[in-house]
């Protein structure tokens, strides 16, 4: 399913949301991205990521997210080796524990965003050959990032 990662262009264009929260304009992009800043394995230096947020639950004070790249994302092995990392969202940052989440929390988790988002679940379907949230599951990394403010 994940073949390749991605390419320079693509790279390029994902990471263009993080100007926006250089520019403290992050707020625009609501609550359905998050800006993760991790700690890379090899380097040790400080990474960031923008990432789609699957669900929040407002409760635990959790987001989760996907690893679109499977396990080739460098965040997500970044993520595996150092779990404390810094989530920011919107106006908002706080220190947090990442951590992989079992295969059945990961398809209630695309089971919720298949009902809420089934336009952008159709799209990442087309993408990664199902949109099954129980394929998808078997296949797509869901990452829980536990914040510590609640």
């Amino acid at each position: 399913m994940f073949r390749s990662s991605p390419g320079r262009l693509t790279r390029h264009l994902a990471r263009l949301p993080i100007l926006l929260y250089r520019l403290r304009l992050g707020w625009l992009l609501g609550g359905r991205f998050l800006l993760l800043t991790h700690v890379g394995r090899k380097t040790g230096l400080q990474r960031r990521t923008m990432l789609e947020v699957v669900h929040h639950d407002a409760d635990s004070a959790t987001y989760f997210v996907a690893a679109a790249w499977g396990e080739k994302a460098q965040w997500l092995r970044n993520i595996q080796a150092h779990s404390q990392v810094e989530v920011t969202v919107g106006r908002r940052s706080s220190g947090a524990i990442a951590r992989a989440v079992s295969q059945e929390e990961a398809e209630r988790v695309l089971e919720t965003y298949a009902r809420q988002h089934r336009i952008a679940m159709r799209v990442l379907g087309r993408v990664l050959g199902s949109s099954d949230p129980h394929k998808l599951a078997q296949t797509l990394p869901i990452v829980a990032v536990r914040t510590s403010e609640r």
